[in-house]
């Protein structure tokens, strides 16, 4: 039998088990509320070409395009959260290249940078971030703890660390009371070193069906959607 690489010995290993009517695990994003009926009916009445043929996420993009005022090159669909970061990670990471974690709680990164040679660097401290990482990871809301880290302070560090790209993970954004997504959006139009990524996961309690976004500047978008599986 061929062997897997000596490397997954130090991956825990991930059992499937059957789920209990009593049993929520919000470390994996599910929500203890109801999916909304509206995105029931629409799964119900989903036509056959759109489960059986590769679709268009064009009309998608043209609707979010125009509710946030930000240009379609800008965007880019993706069936989950460590999708897109595995293109972003592919797409611009070399070997023993360094992620900073900054208030955020992702098990991917730990997986992926054991895999590939990457170094990961996890502080609490954004006074700790070091010229040095090529991608700092940021939580905002952070999924642990609430804290946002307001798009000023954000704009500050864009304009520090020019040379490194920043990853806003905006999932909870609709959770938090003194932030906006449209906040974080004004920071793509005028710096090209940033990327938000968000799930709809937890917002519309469809942890089952994947479903997430990016939001960069159009080069980057470009470079990832080469290798990402959304058209």
């Amino acid at each position: 039998m061929i062997k897997p690489r000596k490397i997954l010995e130090e991956i825990k290993e991930k059992k499937s088990q059957e789920k209990k009517d009593w049993r929520l695990k919000l470390d994996e994003n599910e929500n203890i509320y109801a999916c909304p009926q509206s995105i029931v009916s629409i799964v119900r009445n989903a036509k056959e070409a759109d489960i059986c043929q590769v679709s268009s996420c064009a009309e998608l993009i043209k609707k979010f395009s125009k509710k946030y005022s930000i240009e379609e090159n800008n965007i880019l669909f993706s069936n989950d959260i460590n999708e897109i970061l595995r293109n972003i990670f592919d797409g611009y990471l070399e070997k023993e290249d360094i992620i900073t974690c900054f208030k955020t709680n992702l098990d991917f990164i730990n997986n992926y940078t054991l895999i590939n040679d990457i170094k990961v660097l996890k502080t609490d401290d954004v006074g700790q971030l070091q010229k040095e990482a090529k991608i700092v990871c940021i939580s905002t809301p952070n999924d642990i703890t609430g804290e946002v880290i307001k798009a000023s302070y954000v704009e500050n560090l864009l304009k520090e660390f020019s040379e490194t790209l920043f990853i806003l993970d905006c999932t909870y954004i609709n959770f938090a009371l003194n932030s906006t997504l449209e906040d974080y959006i004004e920071l793509i139009k005028n710096y090209d070193n940033v990327a938000i990524i968000k799930s709809f996961e937890k917002d519309f309690a469809m942890v089952g069906v994947g479903f997430a976004f990016a939001l960069a500047n159009g080069e980057i978008i470009n470079n990832i959607s080469k290798i990402s599986f959304v058209d």
